[in-house]
């Protein structure tokens, strides 16, 4: 939340101040959404390799977020697998990864990965997807080498796809030319009205703080 508003409010911000910000906060981030998103349609970025499921990220992600997973391809050179066993349709693999230290020392960590295929699961013990929300360079090593050609929905997390419109920009705003006469009538003294400043106060103390 205090990265959002970044630049536009401090310590000393007034109620009154708080509100005309958010708007402008809000206007930034929805712009630099839309730049984005044209980026995202009408650009594409190579794939670095021939796996077709680098061909199913390209088609689902934003430039960001596909510029994220093409660095775990990346790292594919570092590692090495070594499958360890099946248990009751669980299999269990070792990966081992080269992560430089420094400028030029690497050292080797060990990574655990479970792969479930009917239906079709993927654990690492890194916990990349759940701290950044794209599978790690671990476990796509892993479906590779399977021979999986594409990850199920839920490995591609609606928040980073191309297409989704985000939640923030359906809120209303005095700069959306949707409609030129509705943003005419626009009154933010309504928003400071009695019923709405404890909310508003709540809302500034939690950015501040």
């Amino acid at each position: 939340m205090n990265a959002f508003f970044d630049d536009y409010v401090h310590s000393r911000t007034t109620l009154k101040q708080f509100v005309d910000q958010y708007d402008s906060a809000l206007r930034r981030k929805v712009e630099n959404e839309a730049i984005a998103n044209f980026n995202s349609f009408n650009t594409d970025i190579r794939c670095i390799s021939c796996y077709p499921l680098e061909k199913q990220f390209q088609s689902a992600y934003t430039l960001a977020k596909f510029k994220e997973v093409q660095e775990e391809l990346r790292g594919f050179l570092y590692l090495t697998t070594k499958e360890m066993g099946c248990e009751d349709g669980r299999y269990m693999f070792v990966v081992v990864d080269e992560v430089q230290i420094g400028n030029d020392l690497l050292k080797r960590v060990t990574f655990n990965v479970e792969v479930d295929q009917d239906p079709l699961d993927v654990k690492c013990n890194c916990k990349l997807f759940e701290f950044r929300g794209i599978l790690c360079k671990h476990a796509l090593r892993v479906l590779t080498q399977m021979g999986q050609h594409t990850v199920p929905s839920k490995y591609i997390l609606d928040r980073w796809r191309k297409y989704i419109k985000r939640k923030y920009t359906f809120v209303k705003s005095s700069y959306d030319t949707t409609s030129i006469d509705d943003a005419r009538r626009y009154d933010k003294s309504k928003i400071v009205s009695m019923n709405c400043v404890p909310m508003l106060q709540r809302l500034r103390a939690v950015v501040l703080n």
